[in-house]
């Protein structure tokens, strides 16, 4: 058996999200699922044994202030946790960067870089204290240029640069920091 772990995802209502968290849950994990719309509730505790915590929060990344509410919450709630896979994102515009509208554009990069940071910089003081793991999904925007994509492309380019220099700044802790980028897959947002 896997030793237990006492995971949090983001945009665990579909997609990767979703994939990520019925294989944890089935693996016996305990788990906080993060969502903006819409979650099947029942799906998920279907799939938990008696021992396990399923735990539901509505976040929407783009407001700070949510974030801020769901750190307290986890102090509250969830004080064991100890890995956050930031999966979340938005595709943000696509087509030609001077055609496409800018606030949302800038809106993309809030969401997939600004507030992801965010919430990883008031996760830390949480999780430096025990050994932890803060997975960042990059996303194939990072890993070579994506034309007509320019918004997904730099946020999670960003992605990768600031996973790289969390790594390297919390060397001497308990802590770890990924960047996975998984292709392609068939989701929501394609």
């Amino acid at each position: 058996m896997i030793s237990k772990k006492y995971i949090i995802i983001s945009g665990s209502n579909s997609g990767l999200g979703k994939s990520l968290s019925e294989n944890f849950i089935k693996d016996g994990h305990d788990i906080l699922l993060l969502y903006r719309k819409n979650i099947n509730k029942n799906y998920f505790l279907k799939l938990r044994n008696d021992k396990q915590k399923v735990i539901f929060f509505k976040l929407d990344l783009s407001n700070q202030k949510q974030i801020k509410k769901f750190i307290l919450f986890i102090k509250k709630k969830f004080q064991k946790a100890n890995v956050l896979i930031n999966n979340a994102a938005d595709i943000g515009p696509i087509g030609l960067f001077h055609k496409n509208n800018f606030e949302s554009w800038k809106n993309n990069l809030n969401i997939n870089l600004i507030n992801t940071a965010y919430l990883i910089k008031e996760i830390i003081p949480i999780f430096i204290k025990k050994k932890s793991s803060i997975i960042n999904i990059s996303g194939g925007g990072a890993t070579k240029y994506r034309e007509y994509f320019s918004a997904y492309s730099v946020s999670k380019t960003g992605i990768v640069r600031l996973t790289e220099n969390l790594s390297e700044e919390y060397a001497n802790t308990n802590m770890n920091f990924f960047a996975i980028a998984p292709g392609i897959l068939r989701t929501k947002m394609f």
